[in-house]
């Protein structure tokens, strides 16, 4: 955005159009904008996560017995689904751009869905890992590009809490897979229905039914009680979604272990949003925002870890232990970037101040994006 007016909407046309409407009207149009947007896009990622989570389920319910997966071939075949959805997805925001989002993204959407359809004809390890591939490919573009498509539609005040609510759908669509996997009927029936939505394995949806068999629950107790953590998840993800907008702000044993999965969600999922949200509104111009949305993915690299590290139950010390010292590391850099975004800010202040810049000379700022002396970063 190439104004000071962080609240401005944006068009999604190359041309700057800033609006300056009563609260009362601008309430009207951000209500109809919501009607009109976000329940598609979040049944749309409720329907692409319910295959991302569904592995880990599949799992537990006899995947593994059933294609012999022994030794790594589980954790080899979670990890080759990041390779490919990490680099397609900023190709895949180009694209999104260049060919419109009412063309592109049901394309993908249409590709994804045949791909996690034919998933109900694997038989066998080899088979798991080529269709994993392909819809790791083809699941790519979805999430950054409905978060391109919201920064597109809203300003930068109103992002956090649209963001939340469409991610919000990750942690309901892992409480649907709990509840779906709990099948009564044959476990290879119940694993290859289970797999028609397949895939996407992030470590926590990966591993927590996982983690809950472990404690020495049956596999449909397992599936059952990894319902929580999601549920706790979405609630936890909508409130620090709005709170974030409302501030302007981005940055027993077996009993005890479930709230702990608990705790473990509502920390995980409301981060995501945040990212976004905070990413987006920090990048000036449209194809940079999206390049720079999309270039999030390639943290997915990080499931290829993820699938290596939760090797050691009961306790899972290497995996916990690897998780806390990205987390630790992700907070000391998330401090640096507000102290840099600040030190940027009072820097164009100064700029503004020396040179007479005020907002009705935004027009010859307009083409320069986050570099523009006008533009203010979000903290």
């Amino acid at each position: 955005m190439s104004s000071l007016r962080n609240d401005s909407i944006e068009s999604n046309s190359e041309k700057q159009i800033v609006l300056n409407p009563s609260p009362r009207e601008r309430a009207r149009i951000l209500r109809k904008i919501d009607w009109h947007l976000l329940p598609f896009v979040t049944v749309f990622y409720l329907f692409s996560y319910l295959d991302r989570a569904n592995i880990g389920y599949a799992k537990v319910g006899g995947m593994a017995t059933n294609l012999h997966l022994t030794g790594f071939r589980y954790n080899i075949a979670a990890a080759v689904y990041y390779i490919p959805h990490s680099f397609a997805e900023v190709p895949s925001n180009i694209a999104l751009k260049l060919l419109r989002p009412s063309r592109w993204i049901p394309s993908i959407m249409v590709a994804w869905g045949i791909v996690s359809t034919l998933m109900c004809l694997i038989r066998s390890y080899q088979s798991l890992v080529v269709a994993r591939v392909f819809l790791g490919l083809t699941e790519a573009g979805l999430f950054p590009g409905v978060n391109y498509y919201i920064c597109l539609w809203y300003p930068r005040s109103e992002r956090s809490k649209r963001i939340a609510i469409f991610f919000s759908s990750a942690s309901v669509a892992g409480a649907f897979s709990g509840l779906l996997a709990t099948d009564g009927r044959s476990r290879r029936t119940t694993w290859l229905a289970m797999d028609c939505y397949s895939s996407l394995v992030l470590p926590f949806s990966l591993f927590t039914p996982t983690i809950i068999n472990e404690l020495g629950y049956s596999a449909a107790h397992a599936q059952l009680l990894s319902v929580p953590p999601f549920v706790a998840g979405c609630i936890a993800t909508i409130i620090v979604g709005i709170y974030s907008d409302k501030h302007n702000l981005r940055a027993y044993e077996r009993a005890r272990r479930i709230v702990g999965a608990c705790l473990a969600a509502t920390g995980y999922y409301p981060t995501i949003p945040i990212i976004m949200a905070w990413t987006g509104s920090n990048a000036g111009g449209h194809l940079k925002r999206g390049v720079v949305l999309a270039m999030i993915g390639l943290s997915n690299l990080g499931g290829i870890c993820s699938s290596f590290i939760y090797i050691d139950p009961p306790r899972f010390h290497i995996g916990h232990g690897t998780v806390m010292g990205f987390l630790s590391l992700a907070i000391i850099t998330s401090l640096f970037a507000m102290w840099d975004y600040n030190r940027l800010n009072k820097k164009k202040e100064a700029q503004c101040l020396a040179e007479n810049i005020s907002d009705d000379r935004g027009y010859e700022f307009e083409d320069m994006g986050d570099a523009s002396p006008l533009f203010r970063y979000t903290i």
